[in-house]
């Protein structure tokens, strides 16, 4: 374009380079976290936009003489394209047909913050660690434990118990819902014995209810 001066142009097209390599980025680890909730998913989000913004000031401040800052505009609205249209497609928190798992665990009046620690401090902490000897059972964990989530009571039930929910969206089919080998390999076979011991007595009779669902359109 004649009327656009030759440092401007090499400017744009050093920006539209840089913005490519953003959006195949972006592309890259949309699929690779297209399961993580959508709260992290967002957080993500919000990460690469701040450093798209950053990366387009930097260049933008440095513009020769007589660059046309409408040269941006392009790539700027093709990124935020991109990335809507990315996480719109792939971070969801469970696809159609997919099986959500749901569990209720039903704890006795005196045993809320016990049962806290041992959760959050002792059995969440054996379960992010494990490491399955089969890759492939690993990367069915990992997708598994990044789609869990952990809904604690806001309030005593009215028989004086605790609720807490676990959500499994998706439930992986094939991956280690069991506390058991996590709690063996980091506690050794005596200290799983001894926390499953404690975990146990913080139930009601009534222990866990399961409940497995399909989600549809």
């Amino acid at each position: 374009n004649p009327d656009i001066p030759v440092e401007a142009e090499s400017i744009a097209a050093t920006f539209r380079v840089i913005i490519g390599g953003i959006a195949f980025a972006l592309g890259y680890i949309t699929f690779y976290c297209r399961n993580l909730p959508m709260n992290h998913a967002m957080t993500l989000l919000c990460a690469l936009g701040v450093g798209f913004i950053i990366i387009a000031l930097t260049i933008i401040s440095v513009k020769p003489r007589g660059f046309d800052k409408n040269i941006a505009f392009p790539p700027v609205i093709m990124f935020a394209v991109l990335t809507s249209i990315a996480f719109y497609t792939y971070n969801v928190s469970s696809k159609i047909d997919e099986q959500v798992l749901v569990v209720l665990s039903h704890i006795k009046a005196d045993k809320n913050d016990e049962f806290d620690k041992i959760l959050y401090n002792e059995v969440m902490v054996a379960g992010m660690e494990y490491r399955d000897e089969d890759p492939i059972k690993q990367r069915l964990n990992d997708k598994a434990f990044n789609s869990f989530e952990i809904l604690n009571p806001s309030g005593m039930n009215q028989d004086s118990t605790w609720t807490y929910i676990f959500v499994a969206d998706p439930y992986v089919e094939g991956a280690l819902y069991n506390i058991g080998p996590s709690l063996r390999q980091k506690y050794g076979e005596e200290g799983a014995k001894e926390v499953f011991g404690r975990w146990s007595e913080c139930f009601t009779s009534d222990g866990q209810d399961v409940y497995f669902s399909e989600r549809s359109e």
